[in-house]
């Protein structure tokens, strides 16, 4: 299950939204992703769209589309 939250960045304060998952499968990345907000985005109005993402939002799909070089 992937879950949201709201972090800052340091040297601007722009909020954004990083997806956190929840336990580990095999082949699963560890690179973490996010969504930058659209400046002047308040980190109040930062936490509701997260809050929206993860009552509305179930799972996180990463699909590796670079071309395994073992695979000969």
């Amino acid at each position: 299950k992937a879950s949201f939250t709201v972090n800052q960045y340091a040297s601007s304060h722009q909020s954004w939204i990083a997806i956190e998952l929840d336990g580990e499968e095999d082949g699963m990345t560890r690179d973490l992703f996010g969504f930058d907000l659209k400046p002047g985005t308040t980190f109040e109005r930062a936490k509701q769209i997260a809050q929206f993402m993860n009552e509305n939002l179930e799972e996180f799909t990463f699909i590796n589309m670079t071309p395994d070089s073992d695979r000969r």
